[in-house]
């Protein structure tokens, strides 16, 4: 009986080890996106970004650059893209 009860602790414990999962805030994999300046086509890209987490594009939001396009989701989460910068206090 006793050894019955210390192989199923035991194997609890390993598939306790086993499923944890590495990291539940960040999506694994790159967000790839294309911008202009100076009359140059550039890309940028963000590798395993932060999830549920809305950030602007620093390489977008300068003055001198266009508004970026072509975005290309290769990670394993969903990502939604805004034309617009984000108001900090949007009215009602």
């Amino acid at each position: 009986m006793r050894l019955r009860y210390a192989v199923g602790g035991a194997l609890g414990a390993l598939a306790l080890i086993v499923t944890v999962p590495t990291s539940a805030n960040a999506a694994t994999g790159q967000f790839v996106f294309t911008y202009e300046r100076d009359g140059k086509t550039l890309e940028g890209y963000l590798r395993d970004p932060r999830a549920r987490y809305c950030l602007t594009l620093e390489q977008v939001a300068k003055p001198d650059t266009t508004p970026a396009h072509s975005p290309r989701n290769r990670t394993n989460s969903i990502a939604t893209v805004y034309t617009e910068t984000a108001r900090a206090n949007p009215s009602p």
